[in-house]
């Protein structure tokens, strides 16, 4: 029986930038901030400097699972441009990232009333991966947009040290929720990251991919938007 259901929070729950919008967006305020400060980087350079930040990222996500710190990524942006920051620096310039991104990011369609909807019958939970925009933003994102009253236990990989699909981040939900892995379904839209994860974890698993057309997953039950999220997991309940 399931008792429980666990959700990625990036386009499973809220999205509105795309990964390429992403990297032009942070790269302008790279760009902006060091402006002010009297440098003259151009756009290139800023770019650089950005993408320096996130190989790191992408390295440990592809090798141990760890999460590096956002305070670290802003210090790596500042090394590719042979600068030499004071904790000032670090975090004025981390500021500017969550002012700018967090007002664009908004629930994707069917997620209020699905949530309102499975909240009456399951725990609630969010296992996310966090990088610039900490927890402790997203956090204040639901609960502007009256969400995060849904959730037991929200998890996020800037405040545990790691990224999914390490058990770790998993595990603490589980254990948080009160709930054995058997009895709760994850639901995300990466095959590698929230399918691979949860099923490892011994949980059930719905990839939410609006391309989606039949091919390979290890989820349980593969829809195309969230609206289809409340039959699968009713789906699961019943198998």
């Amino acid at each position: 029986m399931t008792k429980a259901v666990t959700f990625d929070f990036w386009d499973t729950l809220y999205g509105g930038l795309g990964a390429e919008a992403i990297i032009a967006e942070r790269t302008e305020i790279v760009r902006r901030y060091f402006v002010s400060k009297g440098h003259s980087f151009t756009e290139d350079s800023a770019r650089r400097a950005y993408l320096h930040a996130q190989e790191r990222l992408l390295r440990h996500a592809r090798t141990d699972w760890v999460c590096p710190s956002p305070e670290l990524a802003v210090a790596d942006i500042f090394d590719a441009l042979a600068l030499r920051p004071t904790e000032h620096d670090i975090q004025a310039l981390l500021q500017q990232f969550r002012d700018t991104e967090i007002p664009r990011v908004i629930p994707l369609p069917g997620v209020p009333e699905t949530l309102a909807t499975l909240s009456v019958d399951f725990r609630l939970g969010i296992v996310s991966d966090t990088w610039l925009t900490p927890g402790r933003m997203l956090r204040e994102r639901m609960e502007r947009h009256g969400l995060k009253r849904f959730f037991s236990v929200l998890v996020f990989s800037d405040e545990t040290g790691f990224r999914k699909p390490h058990p770790r981040q998993f595990e603490l939900a589980l254990s948080a929720l009160g709930v054995r892995p058997a009895e709760c379904v994850h639901v995300g839209d990466t095959e590698s990251t929230d399918i691979r994860g949860a099923k490892g974890s011994g949980m059930k698993a719905v990839l939410v991919d609006a391309e989606y057309a039949g091919h390979a997953t290890e989820a349980d039950v593969a829809v195309r938007g969230f609206n289809e999220v409340r039959t699968a997991v009713l789906k699961l309940n019943q198998a």
